[in-house]
Protein backbone atom coordinates (compact mmCIF):
# COMPACT_ATOMS: atom_id res chain seq x y z
CA UNK A 1 0.00 0.00 0.00
CA UNK A 2 1.21 3.36 -1.05
CA UNK A 3 0.42 6.02 2.03
CA UNK A 4 -1.37 8.94 1.31
CA UNK A 5 0.80 12.35 1.38
CA UNK A 6 -1.88 14.93 0.61
CA UNK A 7 0.26 18.07 -1.59
CA UNK A 8 -1.89 21.21 -1.54
CA UNK A 9 -0.48 22.84 -4.72
CA UNK A 10 -1.64 19.40 -7.08
CA UNK A 11 -5.12 19.64 -5.44
CA UNK A 12 -5.49 23.45 -6.08
CA UNK A 13 -4.27 22.82 -9.71
CA UNK A 14 -6.46 19.77 -10.33
CA UNK A 15 -9.07 21.55 -8.97
CA UNK A 16 -9.40 24.27 -11.11
CA UNK A 17 -8.56 21.80 -14.07
CA UNK A 18 -11.32 19.97 -12.97
CA UNK A 19 -13.64 23.18 -12.81
CA UNK A 20 -12.63 24.37 -16.53
CA UNK A 21 -12.86 21.23 -17.63
CA UNK A 22 -16.51 20.52 -16.50
CA UNK A 23 -17.57 24.26 -17.47
CA UNK A 24 -16.08 23.57 -21.18
CA UNK A 25 -17.45 20.01 -21.59
CA UNK A 26 -21.04 20.20 -19.96
CA UNK A 27 -23.21 22.80 -20.34
CA UNK A 28 -25.01 22.50 -17.42
CA UNK A 29 -25.48 20.06 -14.16
CA UNK A 30 -28.92 20.50 -12.26
CA UNK A 31 -30.66 19.43 -9.14
CA UNK A 32 -34.50 18.35 -9.34
CA UNK A 33 -37.14 20.12 -7.03
CA UNK A 34 -36.94 16.29 -4.24
CA UNK A 35 -32.92 16.78 -4.47
CA UNK A 36 -31.45 17.56 -1.39
CA UNK A 37 -27.68 18.77 -0.41
CA UNK A 38 -27.17 16.44 2.80
CA UNK A 39 -26.13 18.29 5.69
CA UNK A 40 -22.92 16.94 7.13
CA UNK A 41 -21.29 17.39 11.03
CA UNK A 42 -18.19 18.64 10.76
CA UNK A 43 -15.57 16.60 12.00
CA UNK A 44 -17.76 13.27 10.63
CA UNK A 45 -16.42 11.20 7.98
CA UNK A 46 -17.99 10.81 4.66
CA UNK A 47 -17.60 8.31 2.45
CA UNK A 48 -18.89 8.61 -1.70
CA UNK A 49 -18.22 5.97 -3.76
CA UNK A 50 -19.28 6.04 -7.61
CA UNK A 51 -18.70 3.33 -10.12
CA UNK A 52 -16.12 5.06 -11.92
CA UNK A 53 -18.00 4.62 -15.54
CA UNK A 54 -15.44 7.53 -16.83
CA UNK A 55 -12.62 9.83 -16.36
CA UNK A 56 -15.01 12.61 -15.41
CA UNK A 57 -15.68 10.82 -12.05
CA UNK A 58 -12.61 12.12 -10.14
CA UNK A 59 -13.03 15.84 -11.27
CA UNK A 60 -16.84 15.82 -10.87
CA UNK A 61 -16.21 14.22 -7.05
CA UNK A 62 -13.73 16.96 -6.35
CA UNK A 63 -15.67 19.47 -7.67
CA UNK A 64 -18.69 18.47 -5.65
CA UNK A 65 -16.58 18.47 -2.05
CA UNK A 66 -15.25 21.52 -3.01
CA UNK A 67 -17.87 23.65 -4.10
CA UNK A 68 -21.03 21.77 -2.99
CA UNK A 69 -20.34 20.29 0.35
CA UNK A 70 -17.48 22.20 1.44
CA UNK A 71 -15.50 19.24 2.68
CA UNK A 72 -11.94 18.04 2.52
CA UNK A 73 -11.09 15.08 0.38
CA UNK A 74 -9.37 12.37 -0.87
CA UNK A 75 -9.49 9.72 -3.67
CA UNK A 76 -8.46 6.18 -3.59
CA UNK A 77 -7.10 4.41 -5.89
CA UNK A 78 -5.99 0.68 -6.54
CA UNK A 79 -2.28 0.00 -7.02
Amino acid sequence: MIPHKKNKHVTRWFARLAEKKLKTNFRKCSLTEQSQIPRFEDGVPVVAVSNHSSWWDPMLCLYLSKNILKRDSYGVFDE
